[in-house]
């Protein structure tokens, strides 16, 4: 047994037992409908879903990207309880049902293009989430310098955009963001850096762009 610590009897194995439950125990505590738990899912992942659909649907600009991950919320929290796995198992599969919920909506744009039309108005969220209105929480994206690095990953093939803004915004690894795309570790890292070598050309000798901001 490690050092006891502050006279609680807790040694630092348990400690560090504690902390690394910490994350699955908020998806359990969702799971079993504690409102402020999913809250804490919802705050926690929501920035992160706005930025990947911002390169899923780049045409739309924040408002298609909202609406997208909106739809995605409500379809998450009715597969919440069937979910196995810690938060950041969690935050691997809402990424994946956000790509897959815009793949889809492309398909039927392309299908029946006549039936299709946008939504308008602010995207409804599900009851549990702590507004009704998705908005992006992070003052960051606001900026300059971020909306050029989404331009700058909107002008590249969307494989590119992905692993980049998985890899190095969203700081998945290699086999986390393969989990994301469906596709294989190597794929990734090669379309990785693809976009890097396209970005390098398209900036050389130009601005800095920076993910975090000015």
């Amino acid at each position: 047994m490690g050092e006891a610590i502050h006279g609680r009897g807790l040694d630092t194995a348990e400690i560090d037992a504690t902390r690394a439950r910490r994350p699955a125990c908020v998806v359990r505590a969702a799971q079993a409908g504690d409102e402020d738990a999913f809250r804490t899912l919802y705050r926690r992942l929501t920035p992160d879903l706005v930025r990947y659909a911002r390169i899923l649907v780049p045409d739309g600009g924040r408002p298609a990207a909202e609406r997208l991950v909106a739809a995605t919320w409500a379809g998450l929290s009715a597969e919440l309880v069937r979910f196995r796995g810690g938060e950041e198992d969690f935050r691997r599969f809402a990424l994946a049902s956000l790509r897959n919920r815009a793949r889809g909506s492309r398909r039927r744009r392309h299908r029946r293009p006549a039936e299709v039309s946008p939504p308008t108005g602010p995207a409804r969220v599900p009851s549990a989430a702590p507004s009704s209105v998705v908005r992006a929480p992070d003052a960051a994206d606001s900026r300059p310098s971020t909306r050029r690095v989404f331009a700058a990953l909107a002008a590249l093939p969307r494989p590119q955009a992905e692993a980049i803004l998985l890899r190095l915004v969203l700081d998945l690894d290699a086999r986390g963001a393969a989990q994301v795309l469906g596709r294989r570790p190597g794929a990734v890292s090669a379309a990785l850096a693809r976009g890097l070598r396209r970005l390098a050309r398209q900036y050389d000798g130009g601005e800095r762009i920076d993910a975090q901001g000015d």
